[in-house]
């Protein structure tokens, strides 16, 4: 019969811990939502904004998206709403979210007696948000998208618990969107700035 892994070893000893409480309470999501209403809008001369959650987040390994606090799609679906803003126009704007995923990826550990004296980096979770934004003039004919696909990684130690793990996805999302605005905003000034106000 072969060792048992340190993490196995660790959830055996959770386990036991565990067994005098008959009743576990599962951690309580205490996040707040991630809001951009404190940016300053982004003011489009459009007559409206369509919102278009284009991509279906799935629930089955190796996405892990569905168990974060605050889900990348509904993040990203909030950040259209709170910072692109209908200023008027004849024009119409759209937006779409072609993806918004998290996929988790298991990391190779020590092996042998060492692995009982170390604690890796057991997982890396990679996030991925990908966007078009579309101003179409039918007035004037003019017609122009801009996209953005943003990227943020991080890994999590293998003793780390599910509140720890929260943390760390919680802050994830937070890094991936600050980046996602970034790129946003200056694609929209380089190349939609006959739409943009300010």
């Amino acid at each position: 019969m072969s060792p048992l892994s340190r993490r196995s070893l660790l959830a055996s000893l959770a386990a036991v811990v565990a067994l005098p409480a008959c009743e576990m309470t599962p951690p309580q999501n205490n996040y707040a939502e991630i809001g951009f209403g404190h940016l300053q809008p982004l003011k489009l001369q459009v007559n409206s904004i369509d919102i278009q959650r284009v991509y279906q987040m799935p629930r089955e390994a190796p996405h892990v998206g569905h168990r974060f606090p605050d889900p990348l799609p509904d993040v990203a679906e909030r950040w259209g709403r709170q910072r692109l803003k209908a200023a008027g126009g004849e024009a119409q704007a759209r937006f779409r979210i072609l993806e918004a995923s998290v996929i988790e990826e298991e990391l190779p550990t020590t092996q042998g007696l060492k692995r009982f004296f170390v604690i890796d980096q057991s997982e890396r979770y990679q996030g991925r948000l990908r966007v078009e934004l579309e101003v179409n003039d039918r007035l004037s004919g003019q017609s122009k998208s801009i996209s953005a696909d943003v990227r943020r990684s991080v890994t999590v130690p293998e003793d780390a618990s599910l509140t720890e793990r929260e943390a760390i996805w919680f802050q994830l999302t937070e890094d991936l969107m600050r980046r996602f605005d970034r790129e946003m905003e200056q694609a929209m000034r380089q190349n939609l700035g006959e739409w943009l106000q300010g």
